[in-house]
């Protein structure tokens, strides 16, 4: 049985990037993440359609037992938000999956400069794709490690 990420992460961090920042030059912050919000407020900050939210939820139930995406850019005025929501029956193996999922959501976005909406579609995209293809290479490298 896995521990939940928040135990995990008390004692050390959940996802390992080594970055060197390059001189003279911050490393850019990571976007906010919403985690385990009410479908309510997936809604209403992600600002999508019922037909969108019905193909999210269609492949949550399928598959990853949570619902992710970004908040849309509200006319540039202020940076996305990732949100993610969870099924009732999500495990905390797919709380890990989707801290990771958020974690590459946020740097994908944080590299574009001026997000429109289609900029945030297409990282999600992009991302879920990501995911799909490293997830298991991720968790076997976490049952490596001792996790």
């Amino acid at each position: 049985s896995l521990s939940k990420p928040g135990d995990i992460s008390k004692v050390e961090p959940l996802f390992f990037v080594p970055v060197r920042p390059p001189r003279r030059r911050k490393v850019a912050p990571l976007l906010p993440i919403r985690f385990g919000v009410s479908l309510d407020e997936f809604s209403t900050k992600t600002s999508r359609k019922r037909s969108e939210l019905e193909n999210l939820l269609n492949q949550a139930s399928q598959s990853d037992k949570y619902l992710i995406a970004a908040s849309l850019s509200q006319g540039g005025k202020k940076p996305p938000t990732i949100v993610v929501s969870f099924m009732s029956n999500a495990s905390p193996e797919d709380h890990a999956k989707a801290y990771y999922h958020a974690v590459l959501l946020t740097r994908q976005l944080v590299g574009i400069n001026d997000l429109s909406d289609h900029d945030i579609i297409n990282a999600e995209t992009i991302v879920n794709d990501q995911v799909h293809r490293s997830w298991d290479g991720f968790t076997h490298a976490c049952h490596t490690a001792g996790w």
